[in-house]
C-alpha cells in the first residue's frame, strides 16, 4: 500500500527535465545525408543501384519473415516492441550501471501501464509515435534503420541528438518523448530505491532556500514538489 500510494504522486517539476548535448558523434544518418546536393543524387551508379537492390532485397525478406510468425497478433506484436523500446529507453536515461535500481523491471512495467491508462492524459499512441520518430532518425540513405536494432553506443547518439532537438524549442502537445521522459523519471524517482536512495525526505519541509547549489552530491527533496528538479543526461554520451 505504501508503495502504491508513493508512485500516486505527481512530480510536477519531473516532467520538465532534460540535459542537452552540444552535438552528436558522425553517423550514418549525418553522412548520408551528405549524399544530396538541393535534392539531386549524386554517383548512383549501377554499383549503388546493385548495392540498393540488394538492400531491397533484405527487407521484404525481413518482411515475410514477420507476417509468418504464428499465433502473434497485431496487438501483441506491437506490445511486444513498445515493451523493447521502453526496455532500451529506460536503459539510457536511468542507467543499471550508474544508478542503484536502475534495471528494476517494476520500472518497465509502470511505464507500460502508465501509456496504457492513460496517465495524466498520456495518449496511448505515445510509443508508437515515439518509435516512429526514432526510426526515422536511425536510418540513413535510401533505407530505413529501427531505433531497437542499432547497436547500444549508436542508440546513444540518436536518443541524444533527438532529446536536445525536442527541447532545445518550446514543446508542442502531444510530444511523444516529452511524455516518455516524464514517465521514465517517474517511475523511477517514485521507486523506493529510487525514493530511498536518490531522494531525500523531511517531515515537514517548511523552510525556503532562496538558492539552492546543485551538486553532484545534491539530493532533492523527495515531498517538494515545487523545488524537485531532476536532470538526466542520455548514457553513453
Amino acid at each position: 500500500m505504501h508503495e502504491v500510494s508513493r508512485r500516486s504522486r505527481v512530480y510536477r517539476a519531473l516532467t520538465s527535465s532534460h540535459h542537452c548535448v552540444l552535438g552528436v558523434r558522425n553517423g550514418e544518418l549525418q553522412v548520408s545525408n551528405n549524399l544530396m546536393r538541393n535534392g539531386v543524387g549524386i554517383g548512383f551508379d549501377r554499383r549503388s543501384a546493385l548495392q540498393c537492390g540488394a538492400r531491397l532485397l533484405q527487407v521484404l525478406a525481413a518482411t515475410s519473415a514477420l507476417n509468418a510468425v504464428a499465433g502473434c497478433a497485431p496487438d501483441e506484436l506491437g506490445a511486444a516492441r513498445h515493451s523493447t523500446l521502453a526496455g532500451i529507453l529506460l536503459g539510457l536515461v536511468i542507467p543499471a550501471t550508474e544508478t542503484a535500481g536502475g534495471g528494476n523491471q517494476t520500472n518497465l512495467e509502470f511505464v507500460l501501464r502508465a501509456v496504457d491508462a492513460g496517465l495524466m492524459g498520456t495518449p496511448l499512441n505515445t510509443l508508437s509515435r515515439l518509435e516512429a520518430e526514432l526510426d526515422d532518425d536511425s536510418g540513413g540513405f535510401l533505407w530505413r534503420a529501427r531505433f531497437v536494432d542499432l547497436a547500444q553506443d549508436r542508440q546513444a547518439a540518436v536518443l541524444s541528438e533527438y532529446d536536445r532537438r525536442v527541447f532545445s524549442r518550446p514543446i508542442t502537445f502531444p510530444c511523444p518523448w516529452f511524455t516518455a521522459k516524464a514517465l521514465i523519471l517517474m517511475a523511477y524517482y517514485t521507486s523506493e530505491t529510487g525514493a530511498s536512495e536518490q531522494l531525500t525526505y523531511e517531515i515537514a519541509p517548511g523552510r525556503y532556500d532562496r538558492d539552492v547549489p546543485v551538486t553532484p552530491g545534491w539530493r532533492p527533496m523527495s515531498n517538494d514538489y515545487s523545488a524537485n528538479s531532476i536532470k538526466k543526461k542520455i548514457a553513453g554520451t
